[in-house]
C-alpha cells in the first residue's frame, strides 16, 4: 500500500543488500517478483522449533479441545473463529471447547464470545509462558489459525510439533507446511 515512490525506495534498498532472509518460498517469490531481486539474493530460512520429548496419545473422547495461540486481533482471524464456532450445531458445540491464548484485543474477543453466547465454551488465557503453552498443546485435539496474513507462524509449527492437526488458512508459508486433508485442513480467510 506504499506510494510508487516509496515502493521504489524499498526495492532499491533490498536490491543493494547482500542477502534477504525470508521465512518461506511464498515470501521468496513475493520479493523476487515485487523487488526484482536475483534468485540467489533471497534465502529461505524457516522458523526453528523444539520438539517435545513425548507426544501425548490423543484418544477419542466425547469432548474435543481446540486451541488458538497468537495475537488476538482481526488479522489473525480470532473474531472469525468465534463467529464460526457460534454457528456450529448446538450438539457439536456441547462436545467442543476453544482455548484462546495470546495478547491483543482480549476484551473485544471476550465481549464477542458473550454476545454470541459461547462464552461457556471458550476459555481465554491471555499471554502465557512456554510451559503453559506446552501444557495447552498437550491437552489439545486440534490447532486453529484462521489468519489473513502470515509469514511462517511459530504457533503453527509448535502445534504441529506436538502432533496436532491444524485448521488454518493458506496464507504466507502455511500452505507450504500443511498438506490439505493430510496434516490439516486449509480454509480460505474469513
Amino acid at each position: 500500500r506504499l506510494s510508487p515512490t516509496l515502493k521504489y525506495a524499498v526495492c532499491w534498498i533490498f536490491q543493494r543488500c547482500t542477502y534477504i532472509i525470508v521465512l518461506s518460498d511464498s515470501w521468496k517469490d513475493f520479493y523476487l517478483k515485487n523487488c526484482r531481486l536475483k534468485e540467489d539474493k533471497v534465502v529461505v530460512m524457516p522458523n526453528p522449533i523444539e520438539f517435545p520429548v513425548e507426544i501425548p496419545k490423543r484418544l477419542e473422547s466425547e469432548h474435543f479441545n481446540f486451541v488458538f495461540l497468537g495475537k488476538i486481533d482481526r488479522r489473525k482471524g480470532v473474531f472469525d473463529l468465534l463467529s464460526a464456532f457460534a454457528q456450529l450445531d448446538e450438539n457439536l458445540k456441547q462436545k467442543a471447547s476453544i482455548t484462546i491464548a495470546g495478547s491483543g484485543d482480549l476484551k473485544g474477543a471476550i465481549e464477542l464470545a458473550e454476545y454470541l453466547k459461547i462464552d461457556k465454551r471458550v476459555h481465554f488465557k491471555g499471554w502465557i509462558d512456554p510451559t503453559q503453552r506446552n501444557h495447552l498443546l498437550a491437552q489439545a485435539d486440534a490447532f486453529l489459525l484462521p489468519s489473513y496474513n502470515e509469514g511462517l507462524p511459530m504457533a503453527l509449527l509448535e502445534a504441529m510439533s506436538w502432533g496436532l492437526p491444524a485448521i488454518a488458512t493458506p496464507v504466507g508459508g502455511i500452505g507450504e507446511i500443511i498438506v490439505d486433508h493430510q496434516s490439516g485442513l486449509l480454509v480460505e480467510p474469513g
